[in-house]
């Protein structure tokens, strides 16, 4: 784990109080001492020991021992804090002192000075104007002073280290210049997810640990439970408690936590008293130093093993590899999937060498540049978003589902109302001849309502229509709204590929929220429906969520085959909220936040904690029952229904008070009630016809059998989750939702939660439109938090007021554009808008391909790494250092 600290520019003080002592929180008592690193502090003269003078020019932008000014930097710099996980900091703590603890220590120690290594070669950089144009230059290398901890606060295990990473470089005219940060901020996860590769690899060399499967860039040690680390998480405890007092659970919530709840130093602690401690804990929940023993001795001291070079190239470009969720990647994109991939770690310049490797092998290709970083996307994805866009353009005249123009009018005249511009989308739909055709529908446009109308006309022509949608809730609504029988599209391919459904001319299928369909499952399902001759409807909306798999193909489908639209918002009862929403689907920010704060509809308050309690009484008050609380963290979505469900608790609504009956279960850290709110979730369960998304009101619980009985709305009939489902986290409370939980979803009120880099434009859209009578956005400022709190005289703070700052804050927020795109648009290869369909395939992309990777063959490839890897497998590994330090934060 990884985190970033940064230093504000008043907080000089603070931090060099620290580094001389005074506060005693990088040096503390019987800790080892902090060492020099980087090239930038070789180009000094500082090496070895950190002298407390020496740290002090640094951070002042002086070289030391003199008053010359390096820089003239406001901000001292950055606190980069390595955590090893806390199954390694519990080996450390419970290991055999000197031999185990100081091979840990050792390990630990080495991966910090390879990640370092890593952002050193990656994102030092500074700035210098040339002709009045800032740009970017390389810097020499990193100032950086790194202080090795071994316990937290609260007196667990907790290995870390803080690098302080002054701010300055030498650029290549041989001045000083202050570090251009936010490259560090980009490169920071996979800073981190290297860290944990490379404390691996030498954990495994060393002591022969094995280990837990890699998430997230992650793994503890195999062989330790999380009963056991759960015991030694004391300080994570204390933070997840403060965090939840806040509400707040973002990485920069957690920073704030961290910092609120520190304890005062404990001196004079003596480093076995507290390892018999540690000890005694252990034993306790079963895992003492016997356990640590006998899990080292089954462990085998070997060189990681690492994938085969093609086996790991086949697996970083398949469909499930580096753009299973995105379109193109970046370089350190393919760092952190080799990382992972890794399940016994590996060097950090072997999986640098390998990502290099990939992105040169000859499935990958240079797409263009975003933001001042090259990306690249494999041939596979290419050649399917071509084929995904040319099927479309190539079945505009297919002669697909015509029906009879008479049955259409019928179907249209039985709903007197329908709209124009609805009738317009019937007929468009259903005589176009279109094989693939797109609809696209804002938000409140009645697009089920104009689907019934379609499906009827073309069931009276003879054609059977069939529909589907990602969720079983979203193809539930399909089904009731329009009448289509509808499936998940993941049921709909299973059945196509098994032959249990077949497809003909005779045939129709919609699919609804299409422009959250990945192009993969677009590219299937179009192919089915070609080859049938069938119809395909794509129904959805390019404003609204995005893809959570590879996308971008329905927006380009939209542009490149002209869809049939609904623009008229007919759910909104107010002008100018119809018109504010316009505005933000639209792209005119300014003008959607300037209207919602003039009409009151973007509420804050002194900070995160009241503020999500404003929220939560203002849906208490609101009246009638049809409101929904949004956010976008399921984490704030717990906390949100836990504060709505004591205040309906303290309200008297749950139990029947006419027959006395207030009975109560608690099951996965929930308390269900009768009258609650529930919503069922993670998974769909066709046995018992509960559906992922579905709705209700609990109205019976069974305590003996441990069961919840919910009236569910979808089926307006009660429905029972069992015991081992419930002990599975399968029902929650429903009070609030995600945005992804309500997308389709209408209510009379919505109250959205932002702020924190929650919301973009796409996530905004969608939750402020769902409420027909009322939406409002609680949007916090967190910049404010971190100030007040890391402010060393927090009188002292400057905190901003005024409306127009709120109006700022949320644009930013809003302004946020995380729509997908495909590669292909990137690369501009593809045809241009409504123009003749043109044939891009596997050889003529392989054509295109720059140069370097034509002369620089997979074999070659494969070769250089092969070498390189063989070069680090044999050298020396690092010395062990056997310090045996203790920090008490």
């Amino acid at each position: 784990m990884l985190n970033i600290g940064l230093m504000a520019a008043d907080q000089q003080t603070y931090y060099l109080s620290i580094a001389s002592g005074v506060e005693d929180y990088y040096t503390g008592r019987g800790e080892a001492p902090g060492r020099w690193l980087g090239t930038g502090a070789e180009l000094l003269g500082l090496a070895g020991m950190v002298d407390e003078a020496d740290l002090t020019a640094v951070l002042e932008g002086r070289a030391p021992g003199s008053d010359e000014r390096l820089t003239r930097a406001k901000l001292p710099g950055l606190d980069f804090t390595f955590r090893a996980p806390k199954s390694i900091s519990i080996l450390y703590g419970l290991g055999e002192a000197g031999t185990v603890t100081g091979e840990v220590v050792a390990a630990h120690d080495a991966a910090v000075d390879a990640a370092v290594g890593y952002l050193e070669r990656q994102v030092c950089l500074s700035r210098r104007r040339t002709d009045g144009v800032q740009h970017q230059v390389p810097g020499d290398g990193f100032v950086a002073a790194g202080f090795r901890h071994q316990t937290s606060r609260a007196g667990d295990p907790t290995l870390h280290t803080h690098v302080l990473i002054a701010n300055m470089t030498r650029m290549p005219d041989g001045r000083w210049g202050a570090l251009h940060s936010p490259p560090m901020f980009h490169h920071a996860k996979t800073a981190g997810f290297l860290y944990q590769a490379q404390l691996r690899a030498e954990l495994t060399r060393r002591l022969g640990v094995e280990w837990q499967p890699v998430t997230n860039g992650y793994a503890d040690v195999a062989g330790i439970s999380r009963h056991v680390i759960d015991e030694f998480s004391t300080r994570r405890a204390e933070i997840l408690d403060a965090m939840e007092a806040r509400a707040e659970h973002s990485a920069k919530a957690a920073q704030i936590a961290a910092l609120d709840t520190r304890k005062a130093k404990v001196y004079d602690v003596d480093a076995n008293a507290l390892r018999a401690d540690w000890a005694q804990r252990a034993d306790e929940v079963g895992f003492g130093p016997i356990q640590v023993a006998e899990l080292l001795e089954r462990g085998v001291t070997r060189e990681p093993q690492l994938w085969s070079v093609g086996v790991l190239f086949d697996d970083l470009a398949s469909p499930t590899g580096v753009t299973e969720h995105a379109s193109t990647f970046g370089r350190r994109d393919v760092v952190r999937a080799v990382a992972e991939r890794m399940g016994d770690g590996a060097d950090v310049t072997a999986i640098e060498d390998l990502a290099d490797g990939f992105i040169a092998e000859h499935r990958v290709i240079e797409v263009g540049d975003v933001a001042g970083e090259p990306r690249w996307t494999t041939i596979e994805l290419l050649v399917t978003e071509n084929r995904v866009v040319e099927r479309a353009r190539a079945q505009r005249d297919a002669g697909a589902a015509i029906a009879q123009p008479d049955k259409v009018e019928a179907a249209i005249a039985a709903r007197p109302s329908i709209s124009d511009e609805q009738a317009a989308m019937v007929r468009h739909l259903t005589l176009s001849g279109a094989g693939i055709d797109v609809a696209v529908g804002a938000a409140g446009t009645g697009k089920t309502f104009t689907f019934d109308a379609a499906r009827e006309g073309w069931e009276a022509s003879g054609y059977s229509v069939f529909g589907a949608a990602l969720s079983a809730r979203a193809a539930a609504e399909l089904s009731a709204g329009s009448g289509i029988p509808s499936m998940t599209i993941t049921r709909l391919l299973n059945q196509l590929d098994e032959g249990r459904l077949v497809l003909d001319a005779g045939c129709v299928v919609v699919i609804d929220e299409s422009g959250m369909v990945g192009t993969r499952t677009l590219d299937r399902l179009s192919s089915y429906t070609t080859e049938a001759g069938a119809k395909l409807v794509l129904a959805g909306d390019t404003a609204q969520l995005p893809e959570i798999d590879a996308g971008g193909s329905f927006r380009a489908m939209s542009l490149h085959a002209p869809p049939t639209m609904l623009v008229e918002n007919r759910r909104q009862i107010h002008e100018w909220e119809i018109g504010a929403l316009n505005d933000l689907r639209n792209g005119r920010v300014s003008e959607a936040v300037a209207a919602y704060g003039a009409n009151g509809r973007i509420i804050t308050a002194d900070n995160a904690d009241a503020l999500r309690q404003r929220l939560v009484d203002d849906w208490f008050a609101a009246p009638g029952d049809d409101k929904v609380m949004i956010a976008t963290r399921r984490a704030d979505v717990a906390d949100l229904n836990d504060r709505a469900r004591a205040l309906l608790d303290a309200a008297g609504r749950f139990g029947n008070h006419e027959l006395g009956i207030d009975r109560r279960i608690r099951v996965a850290g929930r308390e269900f009630a009768v009258g609650d709110q529930v919503l069922a979730v993670c998974r769909n369960h066709w046995d018992l016809d509960i559906l992922n998304g579905d709705l209700g009101t609990v109205t019976a619980i069974n305590e003996r059998h441990r069961t919840v009985t919910f009236h569910c709305e979808r089926v307006d009939a009660e429905r029972t989750m069992p015991a081992d489902r419930l002990e599975q986290g399968f029902l929650d409370h429903g009070y609030a939702r995600t945005n992804y939980k309500t997308q389709g979803a209408t209510a009379d009120r919505i109250f959205t939660l932002g702020g924190d880099g929650d919301l973009d434009r796409q996530a905004a859209y969608t939750a402020l439109s769902r409420g027909r009578v009322e939406n409002r956005l609680y949007l916090s400022t967190p910049d404010e938090a971190v100030w007040s709190i890391l402010t060393v005289n927090a009188q002292r703070a400057q905190r901003p007021e005024g409306r127009d700052l709120l109006l700022e804050h949320a644009e930013r927020e809003l302004s946020r554009d995380r729509s997908q795109h495909l590669a292909s648009e990137l690369r501009d290869i593809l045809p241009e808008p409504h123009g003749e369909p043109v044939e891009v395939g596997r050889e003529a992309l392989l054509a295109e391909l720059p140069d370097r990777v034509v002369e620089r063959t997979l074999a070659d490839a494969v070769a250089q790494v092969t070498a390189r890897l063989d070069r680090l497998q044999q050298s020396e590994p690092p010395a062990v250092d056997d310090g045996l330090g203790l920090d008490l934060w």
